[in-house]
């Protein structure tokens, strides 16, 4: 998500090393990228966010994210994130699920 909704949505875990995925294979794909061969992971959904998200704003202004490689490059799609940061984030994480990841 961009804009004003835009915040970590999922924990996900990388499970395969990289390889060509041929897209289309399931219902989510939209009609522009079927049949079309990509590099690309296997993910394992570890904690879904997506009804109580974890905005931009509040990451922005939690001390010690202030840094975050997502703050600074929003047009990427994925961020190398640091120990001590991961640390914060799995706080946050844990706040909002009730438990640990």
């Amino acid at each position: 998500m961009a804009g004003d909704k835009a915040g970590i949505y999922a924990l996900c875990e990388i499970i395969s090393d990289p390889m060509m995925i041929k897209a289309g294979y399931d219902k989510y794909w939209n009609d522009s990228e079927k049949n079309v061969n990509r590099l690309g992971v296997k993910i394992n959904l570890i904690k879904n966010l997506v009804s109580n998200p974890i905005f931009r704003e509040e990451i922005k202004n939690t001390p010690g994210l202030e840094n975050l490689a997502i703050l600074k490059f929003a047009n990427a799609t994925n961020f190398m994130v640091k120990n001590d940061e991961w640390l914060i984030i799995k706080k946050l994480i844990d706040n909002r699920m009730g438990a640990q990841v």
